[in-house]
């Protein structure tokens, strides 16, 4: 298998674990001092590297608003906006991504819409508008982890056919090497040369060896194979439950 998809997968799910004892997605209050401003906005984890995360977000932002803004030292800043969808106040829209340590990619993206210096859009002081904007950060971060889900779900359904047909090419090596000692025996039976007779009888040790090989082998892909599908309903069941949201 591909160690690149092997580390995807690990990762992923990895990830998945960390959140499973709570809300995968939970979006929480947050404040940030960014360009040299104190801003309150909210954050939420989302997958991926920097490079990713940012590709996402940029293109987030412009099929919403068609508004490029700047990338700069992991800040994205759009200036002097107004975003109908969340309030009707002009202002600046200030994103940043921290990543996170570990050994999956992964980090915290903050997100504040300032209408002043430092007045930003909060639950306590534009309630209906905090909503909206938390409304639309949730609908991002769900896409951000649908696509990290969906890629993870694909990749453990090609592995798992991998595993299912090397099951079937040991089904097939045992069904041969099993042809193979009764035709031994048989010629055994009908030999009088006790040279031939011991040739035979090494031809079928070696093959008996070779079943039992292929069948320890079969076997311990047999676990793997129900480790995996495991895995895969886990991921399925996580999807499901982002896309229900």
């Amino acid at each position: 298998m591909n160690r690149k998809i092997l580390f995807f997968l690990i990762a992923v799910f990895t990830s998945l674990q960390a959140f499973a004892q709570t809300d995968l997605i939970e979006i929480k209050n947050d404040e940030q001092k960014l360009k040299e401003r104190n801003l309150k906005g909210i954050s939420a984890t989302v997958y991926g590297d920097a490079d990713y995360v940012w590709r996402q977000w940029k293109d987030f932002v412009k099929s919403k608003w068609e508004e490029k803004g700047k990338l700069k030292k992991n800040v994205f800043h759009v200036e002097k906006t107004t975003i109908e969808q969340i309030t009707n106040h002009q202002g600046d829209l200030f994103t940043s991504f921290t990543p996170q340590d570990g050994e999956h990619p992964q980090g915290k993206l903050f997100v504040s819409f300032a209408v002043g210096h430092e007045i930003c859009l909060t639950e306590e002081k534009f309630p209906e508008d905090y909503a909206k904007m938390k409304k639309l950060f949730r609908e991002f971060v769900n896409d951000n982890w649908t696509d990290a889900l969906t890629k993870t779900k694909e990749q453990q359904e090609d592995r798992l056919k991998g595993i299912e047909r090397k099951i079937k090419q040991h089904d097939k090596k045992i069904l041969a090497l099993k042809k193979e000692v009764r035709k031994s025996k048989k010629a055994i039976k009908k030999t009088d040369d006790s040279r031939e007779e011991f040739d035979y009888q090494n031809q079928i040790k070696v093959a008996e060896e070779a079943i039992e090989t292929n069948k320890a082998q079969r076997d311990r892909l047999e676990e793997r194979l129900k480790h995996d599908e495991q895995i895969l309903l886990e991921v399925e069941d996580k999807l499901k439950a982002i896309q229900a949201r």
